[in-house]
């Protein structure tokens, strides 16, 4: 999954509960989302990306699964991913987590290869909200030399006196039997007018720490989805629809990508279509320069 996907679509799409009443994005009932299609195409207007989302519910409209697919085109390869994504509740938080990853990449000439990733979560509560949760990944590599790598991360997730999520902190256990855990990324969160305002993440997992920061602007009408699903179950809210997002990368892969949507909405306030623009730099001709977002509802 490329990041230009990640900062799309899965980040608008993944949470998602009806709006309660009264203003845009935080009144009015509106239909839930049950798919988001993205199709990517570079500077020549060639697709580069094509992906789509599908979201289920239960009766209480907690979402019950995401089934992911992505396929990127390069000159000579293709790469495809495809993800499903269960979720488990314990009243009215949730409890476990399950995931499949697949991928597979195709290269002219080459045999084909891929991975297979699962991964289960443990969520642990504390006075009504998830304060860590711990993660089990398998991921089992296939092609000439086959391997297998299993990891054990541990999670903590901060809060402030008003409920918003402050912070996020992954640490990451060594791969040998009974090894230290060690702090893999944290991720800090500030908000605005009842919006997820950006972030701060820092990633240690490397030789050269690099470092992420993300800054949202926002417009008045509803978001398709009123929730992030930037920590793996945990949600943060944010009531209106995303205008521009930045990315501004530091240390390892420096660089910076910034999106502006021109968005189409209906009756109900909710965006059905997005046309976005994508400035990277450096420039990549391998990811996309517009992307072309659809949203589609409950009937």
């Amino acid at each position: 999954m490329t990041v230009v996907l990640a900062a799309t679509i899965v980040f608008l799409a993944l949470g998602c509960k009806k709006n309660p009443a009264g203003t845009p994005g935080t009144t009015g009932a509106t239909a839930l989302l049950t798919k988001v299609t993205l199709v990517g195409t570079n500077a020549v207007n060639n697709t580069v990306e094509s992906a789509a989302t599908l979201i289920s519910y239960d009766a209480n409209d907690n979402f019950t699964q995401t089934q992911f697919t992505d396929t990127s085109f390069g000159l000579d390869i293709t790469f495809t991913t495809n993800e499903i994504t269960t979720f488990t509740y314990g009243g009215s938080l949730i409890s476990n987590l399950t995931e499949a990853i697949t991928t597979q990449t195709s290269v002219l000439g080459q045999a084909p290869y891929g991975t297979n990733d699962s991964t289960y979560v443990t969520f642990y509560s504390s006075g009504g909200q998830v304060t860590y949760f711990t993660t089990i990944n398998k991921i089992s590599t296939t092609g000439v030399f086959p391997t297998t790598v299993t990891t054990l991360d541990s999670s903590l997730v901060s809060y402030d006196a008003n409920g918003y999520i402050t912070s996020y902190t992954v640490y990451q256990q060594d791969t040998v039997p009974g090894g230290l855990y060690n702090l893999f990324y944290t991720q800090m969160f500030t908000y605005s007018g009842g919006n997820l305002a950006g972030y701060v993440l820092v990633n240690y997992s490397t030789p050269n720490q690099s470092t992420t920061t993300a800054t949202y602007t926002y417009n008045n009408h509803y978001a398709a989805s009123p929730f992030y699903n930037i920590i793996p179950g945990i949600f943060i809210k944010s009531a209106n629809d995303v205008s521009g997002l930045s990315l501004t990368q530091t240390g390892v892969n420096a660089g910076s990508t910034v999106y502006t949507y021109n968005t189409t909405y209906n009756s109900s306030n909710q965006p059905t279509l997005a046309s976005v623009a994508v400035s990277m730099t450096p420039t990549n001709a391998s990811f996309p320069v517009a992307e072309t977002i659809q949203y589609y509802y409950q009937q």
